[in-house]
């Protein structure tokens, strides 16, 4: 009896990293990645909401290396809130009352991403990523998976 590729493909064992929300967490995940990365645990798939997609991203973006795990734990080390919420009342305020479709602007979420991600494009990556942006609106969620 013969097994075609897909079977054995099937058959192999595959790992995801889920990365949840939450700034303290997403400091914590820098940890976590780089104890599974030291004892040679690579994931074949991210998935990541809030902080956890901004470190799925950044993960994907990179090789699955001690030195990546590393390079994690330094940027979130030398974060500031202001560089991912920069809370100017007027906005929060506009947000708050329906006048803007956000409460924060992104633009330094943006200058982050471009500054830390090794890739333009979801597409890019070098892991497979899924990201689900957060929101504290009710509605839908929105997933935003790679194209694989």
């Amino acid at each position: 009896m013969t097994t075609s590729m897909a079977d054995r493909v099937a058959c192999e064992p595959r790992t995801a990293f889920v990365l949840a929300g939450g700034a303290a967490l997403g400091a914590m995940q820098a940890g976590m990645v780089h104890a599974l990365y030291e004892r040679g645990i690579a994931p074949d798939l991210l998935i990541g909401t809030s902080a956890g997609a901004l470190n799925a991203a950044f993960l994907a973006s990179r090789p699955a290396t001690v030195a990546t795990a590393q390079e994690l734990a330094a940027v979130w080390r030398g974060l500031r809130r202001s560089d991912i919420l920069p809370l100017r009342p007027a906005t929060l305020l506009s947000g708050l009352a329906g006048r803007r479709d956000h409460l924060i602007p992104d633009r330094a979420l943006r200058r982050l991403a471009a500054r830390h991600l090794q890739f333009e494009r979801l597409e890019q990556a070098v892991i497979p990523l899924h990201l689900s942006p957060s929101t504290c609106w009710p509605g839908p969620r929105c997933a935003c998976p790679t194209a694989r």
